[in-house]
């Protein structure tokens, strides 16, 4: 590997991890839909911290049993009159408003392609595939051909607008690669497969000085990674440590040090430092990254080190 010390962030990262196997029995119906929704919330207009403040301030609107009984367009005017409330609250919070305004303005729209109208499809989804057989769903329908899955649920970036409910009824409107591939690996399934997240492709961009886009050329290539990590650490190697590893690494870099002159010093061993130097394991880590309230804390505590580096 070329990047500094990320042999050694994967193989910290994939201890951390712990075992890949999971019984499928132990998938619970809600579990499994809590998890969708939150990848769905992920949007490139915000931070995952942002994201993830938004989907807990909704919590009671977004539940399956709530979005199952509930029509798309009351839906809409339930997360509508939700954020309006939260506009009251929070009226002082720069960050709050902006996120609550671009969720309002640009994912709650009275649209065919919004997120009312991804959620009312999605728990139709569950409903009609998941629900019966939870654990058969997920031990026998997907398990061993997760790439057919993800290709069968998930759309290309180009074709979003498409409503697949009328083409093809297996997909679903707003679910691409990235939520398709994480979904699975929130239950340790599609190990052998890496999301074409933004984390990701700046990790490739890093490693090949490319930047790419293709999911399935961004499979190879972090196919070609994990090889190459496997026989430095003497470790078997999936695609999703590398994914998680890229998420770990990439996302304090690129959208937490606001400073390009301090972020191109940043590499994977300079991140295991900093950790270590500060007393913070994976699990604080991750918990910085998805809090609205502590991951530009973190920004700015890796950009102060930085300077002395």
């Amino acid at each position: 590997m070329t990047l500094d010390g990320f042999s050694e962030f994967v193989k910290r990262v994939k201890k951390w991890r712990g075992p890949t196997k999971l019984n499928p029995k132990n998938i619970k119906l809600n579990d499994a839909w809590d998890n969708f929704v939150y990848l769905l919330f992920l949007d490139r207009v915000t931070r995952e911290s942002e994201s993830a403040w938004l989907v807990k301030e909704l919590e009671d609107i977004l539940t399956y049993e709530k979005v199952r009984n509930t029509d798309a367009f009351t839906l809409r005017k339930l997360a509508i009159s939700r954020m309006a409330t939260l506009e009251k609250l929070y009226w002082k919070d720069s960050d709050r408003m902006r996120v609550l305004n671009e969720f309002k303005t640009q994912r709650f729209i009275d649209d065919v392609n919004s997120l009312h109208f991804y959620l009312k499809e999605a728990s139709n989804y569950f409903a009609n595939n998941i629900e019966p057989d939870v654990s058969g769903f997920f031990s026998s329908y997907i398990m061993g051909r997760e790439g057919d899955f993800i290709a069968e649920i998930a759309h290309s970036p180009e074709s979003l607008a498409i409503s697949y409910s009328v083409t093809n009824p297996r997909k679903l409107r707003g679910v691409g690669y990235v939520i398709a591939c994480k979904w699975l690996h929130s239950f340790n399934l599609a190990e052998g497969h890496c999301s074409p997240s933004r984390p990701v492709k700046h990790l490739l961009e890093e490693r090949f000085a490319q930047y790419y886009e293709d999911f399935y050329v961004i499979n190879d290539k972090v196919s070609t990674i994990a090889k190459e990590v496997s026989e430095d650490i003497e470790l078997k190697v999936t695609n999703g440590d590398i994914d998680s590893s890229a998420w770990l690494y990439c996302t304090p870099k690129y959208s937490l040090v606001t400073s390009p002159k301090l972020r191109r010093k940043l590499s994977p061993a300079i991140l295991l430092e900093y950790m270590k130097e500060n007393k913070l394991d994976f699990d604080y880590l991750c918990k910085m990254i998805i809090d609205m309230d502590k991951d530009e804390e973190l920004g700015e505590a890796l950009s102060q080190y930085l300077q002395t580096v």
